[in-house]
């Protein structure tokens, strides 16, 4: 629902808010993410996501969070846009500090 008005790196955004079910959240996810997420889920008492998101006037998200609240952990994730359609550089990180995802665990 509509909570509110703000700026967001000197933007207008209109502020909302909601909490969605996780099984609903992850409906049309592949089979095989959706049956590890259920694990992870139930491992955590994790049941639903509370989200704020604020939308600028062209329906651009400008910043989100997202909050889920289990049994034995919380987690909170907010993810600001400041700069949209410019040239962004990347440093990868050092190949000791990353690890490979399998392709399967993807839904591919």
């Amino acid at each position: 629902h509509r909570a509110g008005t703000g700026t967001v790196g000197g933007v207008s955004v209109t502020k909302y808010t909601g909490v969605i079910p996780l099984d609903k959240a992850t409906q049309y996810l592949p089979a095989a993410a959706r049956s590890q997420l259920a694990e992870s889920y139930a491992a955590n008492g994790f049941t639903d996501a509370k989200f704020t998101d604020w939308i600028d006037a062209n329906h651009v998200v400008r910043k989100a969070t997202v909050t889920i609240d289990g049994t034995t952990v919380s987690e909170t994730i907010t993810v600001t846009m400041t700069s949209l359609n410019k040239p962004v550089n990347i440093t990868p990180p050092p190949a000791g500090e990353t690890t490979s995802v399998p392709a399967s665990a993807l839904g591919g």
